[in-house]
């Protein structure tokens, strides 16, 4: 999250904890002094809780890894074969139908006919 962003949420985060407070300054039932304190402790607040929700945000984000064991696009090359999309749909579909045994079914084999 860029800063400026999470200085415009801890803003208005503060402000939604900060409103009554403010209500009750402008109806004359809170001191400015104390009212304005409350505000300090409503940005301290906001600031610890809008920082910490970035850093676990930041934290799924940087672990967030190609699992598939791929290589990204940028660093494949002429040599690399290329598959075509009808190449994975046979292999995913009949993938595991009997309950059991090898995962695609065996080499060159179709899958079984259900009864």
């Amino acid at each position: 999250m860029s800063p400026e962003t999470r200085f415009g949420a801890t803003l208005v985060v503060s402000l939604a904890l900060w409103f009554t407070s403010l209500r009750a300054i402008l109806d004359g039932e809170l001191d400015f002094a104390t009212g304005c304190l409350r505000y300090a402790v409503a940005l301290g607040v906001a600031w610890l809780a809008v920082a910490g929700i970035d850093r676990l945000v930041s934290g799924y984000v940087a672990s967030a890894v190609d699992t598939t064991g791929t290589r990204p696009p940028a660093e494949v090359d002429a040599e690399t074969p290329r598959r075509r999309a009808a190449d994975r749909a046979p292999a995913m579909a009949h993938a595991r139908t009997d309950g059991g045994g090898e995962e695609d079914g065996g080499e060159g084999e179709d899958p079984p006919e259900a009864a």
